[in-house]
């Protein structure tokens, strides 16, 4: 029992807790009223894409549900509808983040997200340019109003969160601060709108740390690094980051001793009695954690190892299932398949061409150089065994989306350039016994219902001469 309570005396010292830890409500009605009115044009602008699309879909402004409608028309091949809901899909995700980001932020990321996803494409669709032409209008004239309003820089959030942040980087010696948001979007615009506040330049030097596969933003492994060392050396003093922050969590930053934790969110909203919930749980398992300590050491140990052997013998049945899974994936070499853009069904090339290394999956770019569009960087960016050339598009002049990146292995001189494809943005199509096509799509490569086969073995550079 003493040596239970040394070592939870020890593991209180390792991890410390913060000094402050609080619920901070901010007071949001009269902007929430302000917001409502430009909820409605948004939503009106909604109504009119979704009046486009044919066959019609039954979502509006529901994010899930139009994921689920746009992977509908992409196993259906209908084009049309994968562009349309795709706009609706861009605008629901600032329309949800209204109450919580700048609106000038917001206004111009939608302008910015539209015209890129115009201008990508050389010959763009009739209806598209008809989307294109519409929102940008609607969109300019919500600007021109929103310039004259209070609320166009900044809202009762960040303006709470800004205070707070100022206060505390003046009241401590190298401070630094970490700010959790759930979307990239998020990180990149608030990272903006601290940058954009000239009374806050010289206090607040702000960071942002996102995944590389992030859907609206993302950071390369080069970036992520560069965002970390910024932090550790105080060239930046707030990071604003989504989970990939783990990463600085594992190396001691965001438990530093005499920290402060607070959760900033609108009185009264679902959030805050989430927040309270959570906090009464917590105490529960306090609670729990004091009468465990009260159990003699013996029949802890007993305890914690039924349990080790019941989670380790779960892990082997799931991986003798995995094993199975794999072995019964067929073979490409020995299947009819191809593979194309999930979003436009261009076809870009056969199953049996792709190849795995690591957690790498391409095709040779020798194979694609018809089939797809490259642009590549002014400066390659290295990483590991991996140098990283430019994007990859679908070579469908109308959609010309995103499907991944050109790369070398550095360690590899016999491999050319490699298309390193997304999973998530492929469309697989194999005949079956019948000859018809059975269309699959994934988010993940460890998803596909076929084998992938290894990268061969590198090859001897010099042939070496027959002794005789």
């Amino acid at each position: 029992e003493f040596q239970s309570k040394v070592s939870v005396t020890l593991l209180n010292k390792k991890i410390h807790k913060p000094t402050d830890d609080k619920i901070l409500d901010v007071e949001s009605v009269p902007f929430y009223r302000f917001i409502e009115q430009l909820v409605e044009i948004i939503t009106d602008l909604l109504q009119y894409i979704k009046s486009q699309c044919t066959p019609s879909i039954a979502a509006l402004d529901d994010e899930q549900r139009l994921v689920e409608e746009k992977h509908t028309a992409e196993v259906n091949k209908n084009f049309t509808n994968v562009i349309l809901i795709k706009y609706m899909i861009m605008l629901v995700k600032r329309l949800n983040a209204l109450t919580d980001l700048p609106l000038k932020s917001i206004m111009d990321d939608i302008i910015k997200k539209i015209d890129l996803f115009y201008n990508k494409k050389e010959t763009p669709i009739d209806i598209e340019i008809k989307i294109h032409d519409y929102c940008i209008q609607t969109v300019n004239t919500i600007v021109d109003q929103l310039k004259e309003t209070e609320y166009y820089l900044t809202n009762p959030k960040l303006d709470f969160l800004t205070n707070l942040l100022k206060d505390l980087i003046r009241k401590r010696d190298n401070a630094r601060g970490l700010i959790l948001v759930s979307r990239t979007l998020y990180a990149k615009l608030m990272f903006d709108y601290f940058n954009e506040r000239e009374d806050v330049k010289d206090i607040i030097k702000p960071g942002w740390l996102v995944g590389q596969n992030g859907v609206d933003y993302q950071n390369s492994l080069s970036e992520q690094d560069e965002a970390l060392k910024n932090f550790r050396k105080g060239l930046s003093n707030v990071l604003i980051a989504t989970d990939i922050v783990q990463e600085v969590q594992s190396r001691g930053r965001a438990r530093a001793e005499k920290s402060s934790c607070f959760l900033v969110v609108d009185k009264g909203s679902k959030n805050y009695v989430k927040e309270m919930t959570n906090r009464l749980k917590e105490l529960e398992m306090l609670e729990a954690l004091k009468s465990w300590q009260q159990i003699p050491p013996d029949q802890l140990q007993v305890n914690l190892q039924n349990i080790q052997n019941t989670i380790i013998n779960q892990w082997r049945q799931q991986e003798e299932i995995q094993q199975i899974m794999q072995s019964c994936r067929e073979d490409p070499e020995t299947m009819d398949g191809k593979v194309s853009c999930r979003s436009c069904d261009y076809y870009l090339g056969e199953l049996s061409w792709i190849r795995k290394r690591n957690n790498n999956y391409f095709i040779s770019q020798q194979q694609l150089v018809e089939r797809v569009e490259v642009e590549r960087y002014s400066n390659a960016q290295i990483f590991k065994e991996i140098q990283v050339n430019g994007k990859v598009r679908c070579g469908n002049k109308k959609c010309r989306e995103d499907i991944g990146g050109v790369q070398q292995f550095t360690d590899r001189p016999d491999i050319k350039e490699i298309c390193a494809l997304a999973c998530k943005k492929l469309k697989f199509s194999i005949k079956d016994t019948d000859n018809n096509d059975q269309v699959s799509t994934h988010k993940k490569w460890t998803e596909v219902k076929f084998k992938i086969r290894e990268l061969e073995a590198l090859k001897s550079m010099t042939a070496i001469p027959d002794q005789k």
